[in-house]
């Protein structure tokens, strides 16, 4: 005769283990991967920007690579930093190529204070593909929470938003040993760069030493026209006054002496213009002919109550300018052929 009693045990057994399964699968609880998914689709992921905020350290740092500098105009990017930025200011930087918002990983689902029943999830994300360069210098990513709530059709994210670590940057081994080489690349370029100019420097006072002669006596005779020079003392004096005090000098027994012509100033002008004025800049002639920024007063330089003056001194153009009735220049320069 057949056991009905264990057929029945049985079909009640199986029963309740499809009844568990239907519960399991229609548990209100949510799953790290269902919140991953709801986040990583919102439009918060995915999306691009080429602006990245700086590390605390990060504008230091990059100052001291040589990246950017600050002048009067503000920051400013340096020749190395423009192989790899766009624009720097005290806060971001701007990439050459934008990097996407890419999300890490759940780190914990709670209960939300408010509304009932609703989750808060906290997660990690990041800026993806950050050239290695720049994540020297920038803040990589960052923690963020999401709101989330369970509807008929099942969850759905409410809110979200993200908050950016200044946590140490991550390079691989690879990437921070070819970051290094690039530094001391650039840092090298620097310093050769730097020894170029001194001894671009260096060449030019030689080739002024050797053109004019300190003769000793407070003037200084060009060599290669003859010309001996003297600077005027200045003071609050007329042109016809400083005409007339060129003319009375005998400055190192020398006679002849006058307020220098245009076409006599122009001699004085050495490589790419420079004027023997401001060239050396007192480190061979010192006080003699170390006059300075303005514009120094000529002989032929009256014309209908205008005068002409030559400019020549640091931060000028060298060339004329034609100054207005009643300008007092009391920069002189005398010479004479003697």
């Amino acid at each position: 005769m057949p056991n009905h009693t264990h057929h029945s045990q049985y079909g009640s057994l199986l029963i309740v283990i499809i009844v568990l399964l239907v519960l399991g699968c229609s548990n209100d609880d949510l799953s790290r991967p269902k919140a991953y998914s709801l986040i990583a689709d919102s439009r918060e992921f995915g999306r691009s920007t080429d602006t990245i905020p700086l590390s605390s350290q990060g504008f230091s740092v990059g100052s001291k690579q040589h990246m950017w500098a600050q002048d009067r105009q503000g920051i400013q990017l340096t020749v190395y930093g423009k192989e790899y930025f766009e624009s720097v200011d005290s806060i971001s930087v701007k990439l050459k190529e934008s990097v996407t918002f890419s999300l890490l990983e759940i780190t914990g689902i709670a209960d939300a204070p408010m509304p009932q029943g609703a989750k808060q999830v906290h997660f990690q994300w990041k800026y993806e593909n950050i050239p290695f360069i720049p994540k020297r210098y920038v803040i990589e990513g960052g923690t963020g929470t999401a709101m989330m709530r369970k509807y008929d059709d099942g969850w759905r994210l409410e809110e979200i938003s993200l908050k950016q670590s200044d946590s140490e940057a991550s390079l691989s081994a690879m990437e921070q040993e070819e970051g290094d080489v690039i530094v001391c690349r650039i840092e090298k370029e620097i310093q050769d760069a730097q020894k170029r100019k001194l001894e671009a420097e260096q060449k030019r006072i030689n080739a002024i030493i050797q053109r004019f002669k300190n003769n000793g006596d407070g003037t200084v005779t060009d060599l290669r026209t003859g010309l001996t020079w003297i600077k005027q003392p200045v003071t609050d004096k007329k042109w016809s006054q400083l005409l007339a005090e060129c003319k009375s000098k005998s400055a190192g027994g020398r006679v002849g002496w006058h307020m220098a012509t245009r076409k006599e100033l122009e001699t004085l002008l050495v490589d790419n213009g420079i004027s023997i004025i401001d060239a050396p800049d007192g480190r061979f002639f010192g006080e003699i002919l170390k006059i300075g920024r303005g514009a120094f007063r000529v002989a032929d330089s009256i014309d209908n109550n205008y005068c002409w003056s030559w400019v020549a001194g640091r931060g000028y153009k060298t060339g004329w300018q034609r100054n207005q009735k009643g300008f007092i220049d009391s920069r002189a320069l005398c010479v004479t052929c003697q």
